[in-house]
């Protein structure tokens, strides 16, 4: 089979519903982004629209970032809508801060 002529796959939102809260679009948003497909319903699956399990390592990298909480992939798999995932952010941990890069002075350990 020769892959490269294949047509891409056009991942549709199934849901209507949009965001309830300022947490759902930001997650509405990453999902898209992460994605790389439209709008996102607070009820589509990430795994409906295309998500795989290194997909997700890159939106939980991003909900890190950007909403300041720590999610595992565990949780998306347990929570894969935008919907579900909202209602973990209020208990997740606070994500690690950045790793500065540190001067290293003689004489110091």
């Amino acid at each position: 089979i020769d892959r490269r002529a294949l047509p891409e796959a056009e991942y549709v939102s199934a849901s209507t519903a949009r965001p309830r809260t300022e947490h759902e679009e930001r997650l509405c948003e990453l999902f898209a982004e992460v994605l790389g497909c439209g709008a996102v319903g607070i009820d589509d699956s990430f795994f409906d629209l295309g998500g795989h399990s290194l997909l997700v390592s890159k939106l939980t990298v991003r909900i890190a970032t950007r909403l300041g909480v720590q999610l595992t992939a565990k949780d998306v798999f347990q929570a894969p809508t935008v919907a579900q995932l909202s209602e973990l952010l209020p208990t997740a941990r606070p994500a690690r801060p950045k790793f500065r890069r540190m001067s290293r002075e003689k004489g110091t350990s």
